[in-house]
């Protein structure tokens, strides 16, 4: 269960790098798995709602899985929520999300070789 939790990305996404003019931003790598990267970007508000764009990148010769969840509070035992699938050297799709405040989380855990949730790699 520690590796587990030792291959969580939790990484702050405050105003050191989100951006709230739209434009594009240097990939940020996750500190866990060192051939995924992401970029995130702060839209502004919708109400009291905060909108950002995120989209990821596989810099594996392989194809990759992962799940991952975005939200406002870093604790050890929030459940990832969505899974992606990357084919080799890809980009993902822009995804918009909305969280409570600017200060986020991304979590990054279940990273396997391969389309299915399964064979699970170690943290690098």
């Amino acid at each position: 269960m520690k590796n587990f939790w030792i291959a969580i990305l939790l990484l702050s996404c405050a105003t050191g790098f989100s951006q709230t003019d739209g434009t594009q931003q240097e990939w940020e790598k996750t500190s866990c798995y060192s051939k995924i990267s992401f970029q995130l970007v702060h839209q502004g508000t919708n109400g009291t709602r905060h909108i950002w764009k995120i989209r990821f990148k596989n810099d594996y010769e392989n194809i990759i899985s992962f799940n991952y969840h975005i939200d406002n509070e870093n604790t050890d035992n929030q459940p990832t929520t969505h899974r992606k699938i990357l084919y080799p050297k890809s980009v993902s799709a822009e995804q918009e999300i909305y969280t409570d405040t600017e200060n986020v989380f991304i979590i990054v855990d279940k990273v396997s070789l391969s389309p299915y949730p399964q064979n699970f790699i170690n943290c690098e």
